[in-house]
């Protein structure tokens, strides 16, 4: 099979990413089609050591982290995450190197037969192309004998194709409202679907979550005898009944970097830097570093000096990279409330422009105003758009919804169009600021790198 096939082959599968649907049904309860395409396929999930994150925003990020620590410390790390951003093997990488076109289209034929199989028995539910992709990413790193596999969540974690993995430990970042028509609309619904990846016995390392979120965390831990570690900034209040915690101690900003301390599990990391800017990704890192702790524990420790490296040699594209100056350029996927407020924040302590240009689009059945709230208001001038993703929402409707948040907006229909409109608007002291989803991050990256 060729690379070409095999991209024909799994985009013959429904894509959840590209089409408003109805993923929770009856036959997905229990995982059915990805259970059986793993049976069906010798079960490459058994054996395979991983930790497995979970979490509204932060989880890509802190997963990435986690990766960049463990290939730090020596051990050989698969890395899977979503969405991509330009080309979708970026999903599966092994040490920070992307599948290759050879590999995956072997494992695509390998898998062919039982996906195949799969598809044709109506009582298990349609197969999808992040199950199949899901179990490729299985296959691929038990073939590279990783020694530990970071495993991301697509969408909520309960009843998620990476659910079907053992893992060593749990994270779960920050839960916030986002694929409500999915999820359900409270914070406590969602909480639940996201701490469905604890399992019983597992320990998980929790980020500072709301109160409503924390309540049921805790509540399904107990049920599962799933133990907690929460983190928590110095001057926040800890846990009454956590034994085991990890603590930020200090945070400053440097002109490139994060700078910060970290009590964690076994050691104090003093003056830690990672590039990925903002007080959200220095929780992150936290995370990170507590759940690498627990990892080193299950392999074999972790050497000195393998967190600091591994925070600051980190790379993660679309959370509030900079790509230029002059006027600066910032690329930031934030699709929900609050990773709209924690990029806002991050905005105002990391730049000063005279004025900011917005680029923004997002999916049409996100709750686009919650995101648009704390960003458009700032904005000089906003020009909607759309990712080439059928589920885009329109951007003159976009425009019409908003025109509240922003009064001085334009529309253009492609994103590298409403790129140069805004690089046309923008004098040498503004700011253009592209978000609103990463689908739309994704093409500007690729518009900008293929105009160097």
């Amino acid at each position: 099979m060729q690379y070409s096939d095999a991209l024909r082959f799994l985009e013959s599968f429904i894509d959840y990413e590209k089409i408003a649907g109805s993923y929770y049904t009856p036959e997905r309860e229990h995982l059915a089609s990805m259970r059986r395409l793993l049976e069906l396929t010798g079960h490459p999930e058994d054996g395979l050591v991983c930790v497995h994150l979970a979490g509204t925003k932060g989880k890509g990020s802190t997963a990435a982290m986690l990766a960049s620590i463990l290939t730090a410390a020596g051990y050989r790390t698969g890395l899977y995450t979503s969405p991509h951003l330009i080309d979708f093997r970026e999903r599966i990488q092994v040490d920070g190197e992307p599948i290759s076109r050879d590999d995956c289209a072997a494992q695509v034929e390998a898998l062919a037969g039982a996906a195949n199989a799969v598809r044709a028995d109506s009582t298990l539910g349609e197969l999808s192309f992040f199950e199949l992709y899901t179990a490729l990413a299985f296959r691929h790193f038990r073939a590279k004998q990783v020694d530990l596999a970071v495993l991301e969540t697509g969408l909520g974690g309960r009843l998620d194709a990476t659910n079907t993995a053992s893992p060593l430990a749990c994270g779960i970042t920050l839960i916030g409202k986002d694929h409500e028509a999915v999820l359900g609309d409270t914070i406590a619904l969602i909480a639940a679907e996201k701490a469905g990846i604890l399992k019983p016995g597992v320990p998980a390392i929790v980020a500072p979550q709301p109160p409503e979120a924390a309540d049921v965390i805790r509540a399904i831990a107990a049920d599962r005898a799933a133990p907690l570690i929460w983190v928590r900034w110095a001057k926040s209040p800890g846990e009454p009944s956590a034994d085991r915690e990890i603590v930020i101690e200090e945070r400053h900003a440097e002109p490139e970097a994060e700078a910060f301390t970290v009590r964690g599990l076994r050691s104090r990391y003093v003056n830690l830097r990672t590039p990925l800017l903002g007080a959200h990704q220095v929780v992150n890192a936290a995370t990170a570093v507590g759940l690498a702790e627990l990892a080193g524990e299950r392999l074999h420790g972790l050497p000195d000096g393998a967190v600091a490296q591994g925070l600051a040699d980190v790379r993660w594209q679309g959370r509030f990279e900079l790509l230029g100056q002059r006027p600066w350029i910032v690329l930031d996927g934030a699709h929900n409330r609050e990773s709209a407020q924690a990029l806002t924040q991050t905005l105002e302590e990391r730049l000063r422009y005279e004025r900011l240009i917005v680029v923004f689009g997002g999916m049409g059945d996100h709750a686009l105003r919650r995101v648009a709230e704390p960003i458009l208001p700032r904005a000089a001038h906003v020009i909607f758009t759309r990712s080439k993703n059928p589920r885009a929402a329109d951007p003159g409707a976009l425009k019409e919804q908003l025109t509240d948040l922003a009064p001085e907006a334009t529309v253009e229909p492609t994103v590298r169009a409403a790129l140069e409109r805004a690089r046309n608007l923008a004098a040498p002291r503004d700011a253009i600021l592209v978000t609103g989803s990463l689908y739309i991050v994704g093409e500007a990256l690729e518009a900008l790198e293929g105009a160097q």
